[in-house]
């Protein structure tokens, strides 16, 4: 018989093909949709999404959390409230947006978070390589991506 733990299994789901996917997308909604997904399955949490300070949804892979923009833009930035969900964010570098995984079985452990904050980091690259010279760092209104849970 095999063993093999969860941790080997989270390392495996977060490989080289899908951040690769993240480096190669060529839309700004593109990075959203394969950032929430590879963060999701990566750290084999139940959610995932991408907020703005003001509360808005960028994407999301569950249609629950993308009703609770404004608890997980206040969860992201500082400010505590009541979820069921043990949560964990991450500001992307250069704007004003978070990802934002939540989890009920158990908290992120250190290595995760690393790891989520790695991907937030590739999201601010990429993003801002996407960019068009526009003013595209604050995220502004526009319909969010919702993903199906897998």
């Amino acid at each position: 018989m095999n063993v093999v733990s969860m941790a080997g299994v989270r390392k495996r789901r977060v490989g080289v093909d899908r951040v690769q996917e993240l480096l190669l997308a060529r839309s700004i909604p593109l990075l959203h949709e394969t950032a929430v997904l590879l963060t999701r399955d990566g750290l084999m949490a139940d959610w995932a999404s991408i907020v703005d300070r003001s509360g808005t949804i960028i994407a999301a892979t569950s249609e629950d959390i993308a009703g609770r923009g404004t608890l997980l833009a206040a969860l992201a930035w500082g400010t505590t409230a009541d979820s069921s969900d043990t949560v964990s964010a991450v500001q992307i570098t250069g704007f004003e947006a978070s990802l934002v995984v939540g989890r009920r079985a158990s908290p992120l452990g250190a290595d995760e978070r690393e790891r989520l904050a790695v991907v937030a980091g590739i999201v601010g690259v990429v993003w801002g390589h996407l960019s068009d010279g526009g003013d595209d760092r604050r995220p502004g209104p526009r319909a969010p991506v919702r993903l199906a849970a897998v």
